[in-house]
């Protein structure tokens, strides 16, 4: 079981996405958004999240029970959840169904992708969902992410799933030294307190450690515009 730290960095934060045009009043499948609209849209959001591949969840409970099924493992997959910090992540419902909503080029046909994601520059695109044999997989995720970042994500995510079991080895270490300081204080039993206490220095040490390798496998650098 997860403990307070790893839980942390296994939330998905989603953004709300935009509403539907009303200026655009198309209908049918020759009526779609058109994708300068949709483009300049994009260019928007990614210029919020500082130009950062964006990923959108659709939302929706009109879809079929084994692709739900699907999504929710997905959704809670953890090398999933921890990719989607390099990724602007937006939820959206059906309204993206629409032909009049900015996003609907992106989830146009009879089985519109439940997610979708794309690099800043809407160069790479990968979907998953539609159907349930669009499974979501690592290696078209990594796809995006290499096409927007300069570092590996593959390694860095491995990376910082083990460190997950370190955050709670010592969440679980921390939580033990407490115990024993309390109980220590209560008999007033002093040489034991100050032990527990040297403890307690050296496992804030070993999570600072732990913070700072985080912190440069989290880095995985922004390509620019002009890089290949």
């Amino acid at each position: 079981m997860r403990l307070e730290t790893s839980k942390s960095r296994l939330n998905i934060q989603w953004s709300k996405g935009p509403s539907a045009n009303r200026r655009h009043r198309g209908t049918g499948t020759d009526s779609v958004t058109p994708w300068s609209t949709m483009t300049e849209t994009l260019a928007g959001m990614a210029r919020r999240s500082g130009n950062k591949p964006l990923m959108f969840w659709r939302d929706s409970d009109k879809r079929d029970p084994k692709v739900v099924k699907l999504l929710a493992a997905a959704l809670k997959s953890e090398r999933f959840q921890l990719a989607s910090q390099w990724f602007y992540c937006v939820k959206v419902g059906d309204e993206v169904l629409q032909t009049n909503h900015p996003l609907n080029s992106l989830f146009v046909g009879r089985r519109p992708a439940a997610l979708v994601l794309l690099s800043a520059d809407t160069k790479k695109r990968v979907s998953f969902l539609g159907t349930k044999q669009q499974r979501v997989k690592w290696t078209p995720i990594a796809s995006v992410l290499k096409a927007s970042y300069k570092k590996n994500p593959t390694n860095a995510v491995k990376a910082l799933h083990k460190l997950l079991y370190k955050f709670d080895a010592l969440d679980s270490k921390k939580r033990e030294l407490a115990s024993q300081l309390a109980r220590a204080e209560k008999k007033n039993n002093k040489y034991k307190a100050a032990s527990v206490q040297k403890k307690m220095l050296l496992a804030k040490k070993d999570r600072t450690e732990v913070l700072a390798e985080e912190e440069k496998l989290r880095k995985l650098v922004l390509r620019a515009s002009s890089d290949e």
